[in-house]
């Protein structure tokens, strides 16, 4: 049992490796961003940024995501299921993250911003994702070609350069890329 916050454990193992979320260590560090982790499994989850992986696939629709917890809030998509409601204007979501991001439109609040080009964002994890534009940290590198991106979503796009599946036809010539 964790004497900190008394959970109970099956192995010492388990015990040992739980109580690094109390004493703040994280010994594994990735080699491509050097961010810290304090469990080797949420080293493995966060390499999948870095290489594109997207290993949970939906069986309906075919997207895939990094995670399982992505998959899992992506099916309610297919089921209809919006379990998250506006209090201001009732609109319905199937994520919470994406009702909570909604919520800024009907304050106009735009508090956070860029201090390198005074770009103003309604939340602080807009602004953090958009201060990758201005640093030289490329951490998400395409696995193909060696080219590397600030944000993931661009890696994404990216990799279709690479895919033999051609998903766009050009109107003038026929050719698919």
């Amino acid at each position: 049992m964790c004497h900190v916050c008394g959970k109970l454990f099956d192995s010492r193992k388990d015990l040992v490796r739980h109580m690094v979320t109390h004493t703040g260590d994280k010994p594994f560090e990735c080699d491509v961003c050097k961010k810290r982790f304090s469990v080797k499994t949420n080293l493995k989850r966060h390499y999948r940024v870095h290489t594109g992986e997207k290993p949970f696939e939906c069986e309906q629709c075919g997207t895939c995501f990094r995670q399982h917890n992505g998959l899992s809030s992506h099916l309610k998509t297919h089921s209809g299921q919006k379990p998250f409601t506006c209090v201001d204007c009732g609109k319905k979501f199937s994520r919470l993250s994406h009702m909570q991001s909604h919520l800024v439109c009907h304050t106009k609040e735009k508090s956070f911003t860029c201090s390198l080009c005074s770009k103003m964002f309604g939340r602080r994890d807009s602004l953090k994702k958009h201060m990758k534009i201005h640093s030289e940290d490329k951490p998400f590198l395409c696995m193909d070609c060696g080219k590397s991106f600030a944000h993931s979503q661009q890696l994404t796009v990216h990799a279709v350069c690479h895919s033999e599946h051609k998903t766009f036809l050009c109107g003038e010539c026929g050719k698919t890329f």
